[in-house]
């Protein structure tokens, strides 16, 4: 049997998800721990799922944790006498981390982004030449 993760995500105070994909019916189990070492408690973490006829199945929760970094996602499944366990590692990220991780060290106007909770504002000048494109 297997067990593959096709997604894995979170933002905290936003609706994330961890996907995986394996055998069609199979029973699928979640625990999501943050770095902090508390578990993830959200009520769509709870329980059974059924993969789906593809063998696909999504968990969707909102991150409530103060501690930003890596969280890990264990996953079973099983399946007649068959089980299968994965675990993956996403990062809990807060909203501005994530809007301004893929911008370039200095975004014109003059904001830097350090790829921490830290945003450093600078006053900078703006020339007419300066252009941001998204």
């Amino acid at each position: 049997m297997t067990l593959q993760f096709t997604c894995a995500q979170a933002v905290d105070d936003q609706a994330d998800s961890v996907c995986v994909h394996t055998q069609a019916g199979a029973a699928l189990t979640i625990t999501v721990r943050y770095c902090s070492g508390y578990p993830a408690v959200s009520s769509s973490l709870q329980g059974t799922v059924s993969a789906d006829a593809s063998g696909n199945s999504t968990w969707t929760w909102t991150p409530e944790t103060v501690c930003r970094g890596p969280a890990v996602a264990h996953v079973t499944a099983t399946l007649s006498k068959h089980r299968a366990s994965k675990s993956d590692t996403l990062t809990v990220q807060s909203l501005l981390t994530r809007n301004f991780a893929s911008f370039p060290d200095r975004v014109p106007g003059g904001i830097a982004a350090s790829g921490s909770d830290d945003i450093e504002c600078k006053i900078s000048p703006i020339s007419d030449e300066t252009a941001y494109h998204a």
